[in-house]
């Protein structure tokens, strides 16, 4: 399970007007690399843009390459009742967030064995 096969599953069905919400939530193994969850989801879907999400509690953080995206989920997380902050620094808020939900950073053939990880979560919203 995990996200490699959540894209493989659905990945196509996400149309390019798409927003995606990678909560950061762990690594994924991609090939022989180790990378990020939302650059594993940007290099696999058309979506126009993709953001991560690293906070907790009432706190957050949003980061994204394309700031409207930023701003837009930035916007919606306040209106529901968060505090809510936004970010260009991709590479460095999803390694915070997942530093902070308490995931080892580095990992080797023994902590997945080629697999997902650790888990994570995907939402999708249309863009306008």
């Amino acid at each position: 399970g995990g996200l490699p096969d959540l894209l493989a599953a659905h990945g196509a069905a996400i149309p390019a007007s798409a927003g995606l919400l990678v909560p950061a939530r762990g690594l994924v193994a991609d090939g022989h690399a180790v990378v990020r969850p939302s650059a594993y989801v940007a290099a696999r879907v058309p979506a126009r843009a993709v953001a991560c999400l690293a906070g907790g509690d009432r706190s957050l953080v949003v980061a994204s390459e394309d700031p409207g995206w930023a701003r837009e989920l930035t916007a919606l997380l306040r209106a529901g009742g968060f505090d809510a902050r936004r970010s260009a620094d991709v590479t460095g808020v999803e390694p915070a967030g997942i530093a902070a939900a308490g995931i080892p950073a580095v990992a080797g053939p023994e902590a997945g064995g080629g697999q997902l990880l650790a888990g994570a979560g995907t939402a999708t919203g249309a863009r306008t």
